[in-house]
């Protein structure tokens, strides 16, 4: 996959696809910057009818929905096999070259930002994302759609990556300012503590929250301070960029209630 890098450890045993780190094996898999810009339009309603046998109408609507710095750019485009024949929603991706490498979350931000009006899915920015691009398979009869992929040129290559960035509100970015975090669980200066707790919010919020205490109880078991890490996790929620989520979502899994159950069932499941 272009958009991961694998780490092994010689002579470690074999692990499979960890995006996260797990008790007995750090992450496999981590985010990089890439340089290829795949677009996943997830059933854009189109507003002309469109000749299912000549689909290039429909990548051109979607294209000038995107605005002109994407209809300028080269685009190669592939109905998937969601696709239906009568062509009254567009399900499609669209892959353009950037100018310069981006990280997964920032595509993911603008991503965000896109979801309404261009049904872009913001859902296949992480680490480990299989997309899968073969044909559908069709048994007794023909595909319904013989033209599912092409090129279409522009007047440049390579897509400027000044169109896919997303200026916070000046709340946000307040935010988001890099802090120390005050602590006094010692899990959280261990090496799996220090990754976990960096991955809240830069890989999302409650499975992140979820890791970092599973991996605590299986740490420091019956001796975690609980209450100061919870106090950490709220701390470091408050710090990071929202990333779409509203602030109902983000107080409520950071309430005593959300926390105290997780704790409750990491503690029994890995306590030693």
């Amino acid at each position: 996959m272009y958009r991961i890098s694998i780490c092994s450890q010689p002579g470690s045993h074999r692990a499979g696809k960890l995006a996260y780190d797990q008790q007995d094996h750090p992450a496999t898999y981590h985010g990089v910057p890439v340089s290829l810009l795949i677009l996943d339009i997830d059933g854009l309603p189109l507003r002309q009818n469109h000749d299912i046998r000549h689909p290039v109408t429909m990548i051109h609507e979607a294209l000038a929905l995107l605005g002109a710095g994407f209809t300028q750019t080269h685009c190669y485009w592939q109905l998937t096999a969601s696709q239906h024949p009568n062509a009254e929603r567009l399900y499609a991706r669209l892959y353009f070259l950037l100018d310069h490498p981006l990280s997964l979350a920032a595509i993911k931000r603008w991503a965000n930002t896109r979801r309404q009006d261009a049904c872009v899915d913001p859902a296949i920015y992480s680490p480990v994302q299989m997309i899968y691009t073969a044909r559908p398979g069709f048994i007794d009869m023909d595909d319904p759609i013989p033209w599912r992929s092409g090129l279409l040129y522009g007047q440049r290559e390579q897509l400027p990556t000044t169109l896919l960035r997303v200026k916070l509100p000046e709340r946000s970015r307040a935010k988001i300012q890099p802090t120390k975090m005050v602590s006094d669980v010692p899990f959280l200066a261990s090496h799996f503590g220090e990754r976990w707790i960096s991955r809240i919010g830069s890989e999302g919020f409650y499975p992140m929250i979820r890791g970092l205490i599973a991996c605590a109880a299986w740490y420091s078991g019956y001796q975690t301070d609980w209450e100061s890490l919870k106090q950490a996790i709220r701390q470091k929620v408050s710090f990071c960029d929202p990333d779409g989520r509203n602030t109902e979502y983000l107080r409520t899994i950071t309430t005593n209630a959300s926390l105290d159950s997780l704790i409750q069932g990491a503690v029994r499941k890995f306590a030693r």
